[in-house]
């Protein structure tokens, strides 16, 4: 049963403090508490039949990395977005019959006296029935179950209960997921914070625990001395069980409580005593241990040697405790033990773990994130988790969110329900998450305009909490779409603190989508071309080409990108290109740029000169700008009218598919022919009406003679045409009648009229 969200909480929960000090704990799932009796011996222990391989005393916090660079995704093209399937309800907006075992027991219950004894009786045995034998929903829906809640709510009123009978209650209530919506739940916290110290150390950790990462109670002074009272009494203690400090840890490793728990942490013995639970503990227990202290510096050690130890047990790990090792799985520091092992594991009982509805979503989702960015193991990942995360989309994190809707754009299947969901708490996702999501949209992710500038007016508004690599991944998306027409994001950053900071491998993206933006400034392209400078091979690779043109070596795509923007700023007189490593590492990008050329912008198969001789339209194909670095020819040059046409073979290369907008690439490309003196206009086969075999057909000649309509209109009334960029979307608007090659007088504003909205869903 999934935890409540903070929206569902009482209004007006009783907090122990409101002091700055006081530090929020993260709220999860908490599996398997024991129903009986607990003491300092035997405190953690389960006492489940449904699953006997549980995990005693689960952690419910794993600590995940985020997903790390920018990656280049081809752009997904549909005909239409799929239809966005319906967000499942939760289990409170569900009416479902409950189970005859627990009706029973609240009869049992609601015959009896409302006693506190019986209050205790009635909720343990719905939490174990519950629990190990059958899952009970629509509990609230039932009056008897209502009747024992105002019953308990009166019983707390006159303080009936015993401090060991109020935790109890707190862990029964939990499990049943109550007291969220209760009343009683604001008094039972109330009383609980009361009674921290009157409790035994190993159940004075349980309720706090309890009270701050279920009720949602803040750690204050007061608790977090506690805390430490209850550890030292552990190390000096043997006979405690290992187990029933594991929640102290978590609580004290929190990242809001490490400066103040620094000291108890780090004392010799309590190391030594962490040092040997790793081998004292059982497996489920040892990956309990590992999120609990995360990746806290100071216990780097004693993590590692529990995940060395997991590595050489991985058939041991339960099912369920899988996901909690998500973050550790693809660990990049060299001292830490290989988890090939475990990953693979977890790949082989995935199907187990998605089928397994007691485990979190957004822990299975975490894993399923970790696992599809291991080429060792991500084979058919994201198409077995495709339906877990499509019917839990709209409760999962705002952290797993963008990077599982990266993912499934990455391999083309954009899920509609990430996209929703991820929309809906845009405001609530971190600055690397918005980068993931900008990286997502430039690929197709998102498949509606106000979605991607709404992430652009997020991309403007929290700039400066970009790192600087996030801030490149979400510049260059963002070009790449459309959206970026001008300077006004550059300028709301530091940019060359952002070129110094960002790896050089990075600067390629950077200094593209700078062209984009038109940001001309020279003390930036200056630190930026000294960073190249310094070392031009870090930034592309080593490139190297064979014979027949295949790079055997480097990164053609980055070395592409850094040929099309520096000599794109050079063409454009924002500076000279004569530095010697620079100049002959151009030589080699432009072999780069040229053989993506082809791959990346197919050309037009539409009969063009037949077209225009079919027009009597002077023209001349495929001419030289004359730039000293090479770049785009001019398709089509109509000089006695100053104009380009720039035909492609899909409208998506001119026209970003899902945003409307002129591309980056269309961008730049046009701006270079406009500093020649031509205005440009490009158009995809796919925006002909007889775009298929239609050829040099009457009807496609008079829909191109419209379209330069325009042109002839600005010559007439003697406009200069440089620097006027039409989009691809735009027709003429006028009235004019003019005879077809056929003879026939077409109204081309009427016929276009008529055929637009055909013509341009095509």
């Amino acid at each position: 049963m999934d935890v409540l969200v903070d929206a569902e909480l009482p209004q007006g929960l009783k907090r122990i403090t409101d002091s700055e000090n006081a530090a929020p704990v993260r709220r999860e799932k908490l599996e398997n508490i024991s129903f009986e009796g607990r003491s300092e011996a035997n405190f953690g222990s389960t006492n489940s039949t449904r699953h006997p391989q549980a995990p005693r005393g689960t952690i419910p916090v794993v600590q995940r990395p985020s997903m790390a660079g920018g990656v280049m995704i081809t752009p997904v093209e549909s005909s239409a977005p799929p239809a966005s399937l319906s967000v499942p309800k939760s289990t409170r907006e569900i009416a479902t019959e409950v189970t005859p075992g627990a009706v029973e027991i609240l009869k049992v219950y609601v015959s009896g006296k409302s006693e506190p004894g019986r209050i205790v009786i009635a909720l343990k045995q719905l939490a174990g029935h519950h629990q190990n034998v059958e899952e009970i929903e629509g509990l609230e829906n039932l009056p008897e179950y209502q009747r024992l809640l105002d019953d308990m709510g009166a019983a707390l009123d006159l303080a009936r209960f015993s401090g060991p009978e109020i935790s109890e209650l707190a862990e029964y209530f939990r499990i049943l997921g109550a007291p969220g919506v209760a009343n009683p739940s604001r008094q039972m916290a109330k009383r609980l914070s009361f009674q921290i110290c009157e409790r035994l150390h190993a159940e004075r950790i349980r309720t706090i625990y309890v009270i701050t990462t279920w009720m949602g109670l803040r750690l204050d002074d007061y608790t977090h001395w506690a805390l430490h009272q209850s550890i030292d009494s552990w190390i000096d203690s043997p006979e405690v069980d290992d187990a029933a400090v594991l929640p102290a840890l978590y609580l004290l490793c929190e990242p809001s409580m490490r400066k103040r728990s620094h000291k108890v942490l780090t004392k010799p013995k309590v190391f030594t005593r962490m040092e040997g639970m790793v081998d004292r503990l059982e497996v489920h227990q040892v990956v309990d241990m590992v999120r609990a202290l995360g990746k806290h510096e100071a216990q780097k050690s004693i993590v590692s040697k529990a995940l060395t130890r997991l590595a050489a047990n991985p058939g041991r790990i339960p099912d369920r405790s899988l996901p909690a090792l998500a973050g550790f799985l693809r660990s990049t520091d060299p001292a830490s033990p290989d988890m090939s092992p475990v990953a693979a594991h977890a790949r082989k009982r995935l199907s187990d773990v998605l089928a397994d509805k007691t485990v979190n979503r957004n822990d299975a989702a975490h894993l399923v994130v970790e696992l599809a960015k291991m080429p060792t193991v991500a084979d058919g990942v994201l198409d077995e988790s495709a339906e877990m995360i499509r019917t839990s989309a709209n409760h999962l994190d705002r952290e797993v969110l963008p990077q599982l809707l990266l993912l499934y754009t990455a391999e083309g299947r954009p899920m509609r329900e990430l996209e929703i969901s991820a929309m809906a708490g845009l405001r609530e996702i971190q600055p690397k998450g918005i980068a993931k999501l900008c990286l997502a949209a430039a690929a197709g992710g998102m498949r509606e305009k106000d979605a991607l500038v709404a992430l652009y007016g997020e991309c403007l508004d929290r700039a400066r909490q970009f790192d600087p690599e996030d801030f490149i991944d979400a510049f260059y998306s963002m070009s790449l779409a459309g959206l970026v027409n001008d300077d006004a994001l550059v300028e709301k950053v530091d940019i060359e603190k952002i070129i110094r900071q960002s790896p050089v491998s990075a600067l390629p993206s950077l200094a593209w989508s700078l062209v984009v933006a038109n940001f001309s400034r020279p003390l930036p392209w200056s630190v930026l071309c000294s960073r190249i400078i310094e070392d031009p091979a870090r930034a592309v690779g080593d490139v190297d080409f064979d014979d027949h043109g295949v790079c055997v070596k480097g990164d053609p795509h980055q070395a592409a990108l850094l040929y099309e923007a520096l000599a794109s700023a050079a063409a454009l007189k924002w500076f000279v290109i004569d530095e010697p490593s620079v100049v002959a590492g151009m030589e080699k990008w432009k072999v780069a740029w040229r053989s993506t050329q082809a791959q990346q912008n197919p050309p037009s198969r539409m009969p063009w000169e037949e077209i225009l001789n079919k027009l009597d339209i002077s023209h001349q194909m495929e001419v030289e700008v004359g730039y000293k670095w090479p770049l785009w020819e001019v398709p089509i040059l109509m000089s006695e009218l100053s104009c380009v046409i720039d035909p492609k073979l899909r409208k998506s290369q001119i026209v970003h598919y899902y945003s409307g907008l002129t591309t980056g690439t269309a961008k730049l490309r046009h701006r270079i022919w406009n500093a020649k003196g031509y205005a440009v206009f490009g158009i995809g086969d796919d925006q002909f009406p007889e775009a298929s075999g239609g050829g040099a057909s009457d009807v496609n000649c008079d829909f191109l003679a419209g379209l330069l309509d325009i042109v002839v209109k600005n010559q007439l009334n003697n406009q200069r045409m440089a620097g006027i960029e039409l989009q691809t979307t735009e027709r003429p608007n006028n009235s004019k009648r003019r005879p077809t090659r056929s003879g026939k007088v077409v109204d081309f504003a009427a016929e276009r009229a008529k055929k637009e909205s055909r013509w341009l869903r095509r």
